[in-house]
């Protein structure tokens, strides 16, 4: 079994069966998967449907699948391509942690939140293009990945904790107008070259511990120079305008 297509129904004994989920564990750990396609029909992926699947190098998920459960895909660690189509409304925790190897993700999910530890220690990870839509990213999202920049959309307004922690080639992160709250906690990134911030007013801003390029720029809108160098957390980086063209 080295490429599945998982088909919406089966015919069994004269009977004819729909197939709308994948089961938990369905998958998990089988070396032989080297790649799957989930018809049109299958709405779910049950959690850790697909964990551990060492040779599992591409997945393609028909328009009309709605969630990814728990784990689905950690650990497989060839995985290099997916697409994430718009009908997706979940992807739970840890989804794809420990995908070594990915670095193809075609991100057109519906999702209002990006789960904890949904692309962690994904180091192949370069970039990722994120859609308009997402409001909460939660915690460690992006954290140990090969991300070199991240651009969160416009509306997102919830930052939780490490979710660029330990990314060693980031070199840009920018958070949109819309962003109220940075809870980063951690950030440890002393490759970060600039940390951009769209808001005109100040979110709110946690660091427990920061590692930082001493040259980093932290950059917010020209009319916001002030209320960012006399807001707290804030007055203690280095701030200075963005560039007009962004």
């Amino acid at each position: 079994m080295e490429d599945l297509t998982l088909p919406s129904e089966i015919y069994f004994e004269n009977c004819t069966y729909a197939v709308n989920r994948i089961a938990p564990y369905a998958f998990w750990f089988n070396n032989c998967l080297h790649s799957v396609v989930v018809s049109e029909g299958i709405t779910a992926v049950g959690r850790e449907a697909f964990r551990g699947c060492d040779s599992l190098e591409t997945v393609v998920l028909s328009d009309g699948v709605k969630s990814l459960g728990l784990n689905c895909f950690m650990d497989s660690r060839k995985l290099a391509t997916i697409n994430l189509p718009s009908s997706i409304t979940t992807i739970d925790n840890m989804s794809f942690v420990g995908c070594t190897s990915l670095k193809n993700v075609r991100f057109e999910a519906s999702v209002d939140t990006l789960h904890f530890a949904v692309f962690q220690d994904c180091d192949s990870l370069r970039d990722i293009h994120l859609p308009e839509g997402i409001r909460i990213v939660e915690g460690q999202v992006f954290a140990y990945s090969g991300l070199r920049e991240l651009i969160l959309p416009e509306g997102v307004t919830t930052v939780h904790t490490d979710i660029v922690n330990h990314c060693e080639d980031l070199k840009h992160i920018s958070f949109p107008s819309t962003v109220k709250s940075l809870e980063l906690q951690h950030l440890d990134c002393d490759s970060l070259e600039y940390f951009d911030v769209k808001a005109l007013t100040p979110p709110y801003l946690y660091l427990y511990f920061f590692c930082l390029n001493e040259d980093m720029k932290v950059r917010v809108p020209a009319e916001s120079l002030d209320a960012y160098r006399n807001a707290e957390v804030w007055r203690s980086l280095h701030i200075e305008a963005l560039p007009e063209e962004m």
